[in-house]
């Protein structure tokens, strides 16, 4: 079951990645990037601080 849900959350993003790149309407292309970028810890009520020392990278997540 948990495998199948995968193979669906591959399948939704290929959708809003398609609808981002290629739907006519501006408004169906921003709610797409909204809802990838939310998805991936970048949408509104995510607070990250990110400090780069150059040998590798620490990401705090000041958020929920």
């Amino acid at each position: 079951m948990a495998e199948a849900f995968n193979d669906d959350a591959v399948n939704a993003l290929a959708v809003l990645r398609g609808l981002m790149a290629n739907a006519d309407s501006e408004y169906i292309r921003f709610h797409a990037a909204c809802t990838i970028l939310d998805r991936a810890g970048y949408g509104k009520g995510h607070q990250r601080a990110v400090i780069d020392t150059g040998n590798f990278t620490v990401t705090i997540d000041l958020g929920d």
